[in-house]
């Protein structure tokens, strides 16, 4: 076999692609020939430091998404903050009690003095049925 197929067969090996039969054969070719070795070795190196690289990316990206992501949300805390009306107690019962009494106010009001100017309320019944599915074999009558 040549070493360009081998080599093929090195990187299927290190990709976990490669049977049984023939990683016999390239073990036994790497046992004889220095140049496939260290193209194994190589290659082996090559994707060990990617992997590496990979891995500090990820931490890196992850370090920098938290980072980001906490900034974001001090920025919608203190954005809630700033449109936040804060009172104290005393202030908020007393605000309340002006609603109160102002709603009151409005309905007396427009309240009407006449009660001959309100027509009586009519009764009106309302009836509603449930509709009703039947799912089933219905009987065949016989002939």
């Amino acid at each position: 076999m040549k070493c360009d197929e081998i080599q093929e067969q090195a990187s299927q090996y290190i990709d976990g692609e490669l049977g049984d039969a023939d990683a016999g054969e390239l073990f036994a070719h790497l046992g004889t020939c220095l140049q496939c070795r260290v193209f194994l070795r190589g290659s082996l190196e090559l994707r060990s430091k990617i992997h590496d690289d990979i891995l500090k990316t990820e931490a890196s990206v992850t370090q920098k998404t938290k980072k980001l992501v906490g900034h974001q949300e001090h920025a919608i805390r203190f954005a809630l903050d700033k449109n936040r009306l804060s009172l104290s107690f005393a202030a908020a019962i007393g605000f309340v009690t002006v609603i109160v009494v102002a709603t009151l106010l409005a309905s007396l009001a427009l309240r009407t003095s006449d009660p001959g100017d309100n027509p009586e309320p009519k009764v009106v019944y309302l009836m509603s049925l449930p509709t009703v599915e039947v799912q089933g074999v219905y009987p065949v009558e016989n002939q």
